[in-house]
């Protein structure tokens, strides 16, 4: 998987994420002023730490989180399922990615509310 960090308007970045499968989702991240971007943070903890069933873990098998959005490639017929699927297996994985990388107090509620896939 490819990441692309692009500065957007502000102080907001996007991300553009090339799955091995053909598809490329553009994903919205938030700032945080003078220091990483937050999902910058993600990719660098993730990998460095070989976290595999972090956020871009989960989203190179295939999940697509609700700041995320398809710009290319064709998903496959089960996309939603399989990112629910996806998401619910690694909901300890990912909650453990984001507090290393810096987003304090995140509840399994909180995680559901922003794992939903958006197409």
């Amino acid at each position: 998987m490819r990441l692309v960090f692009m500065r957007a308007e502000g102080d907001r970045c996007r991300i553009a994420v090339h799955r091995r499968d053909g598809v490329t989702l553009e994903m919205r991240s938030y700032d945080r002023k003078f220091r990483v971007p937050h999902d910058l943070a993600h990719a660098v903890t993730e990998r460095e730490l070989k976290l595999d069933a972090g956020v871009f873990g989960c989203t190179a098998a295939g999940a697509v989180f609700s700041s995320m959005r398809v710009l290319s490639g064709s998903p496959r017929h089960d996309a939603a399922a399989r990112s629910a699927r996806i998401i619910k297996a690694n909901a300890r994985s990912i909650t453990v990615a984001e507090v290393l990388s810096g987003v304090p107090d995140l509840d399994s509620d909180e995680l559901a509310g922003t794992a939903m896939m958006s197409r």
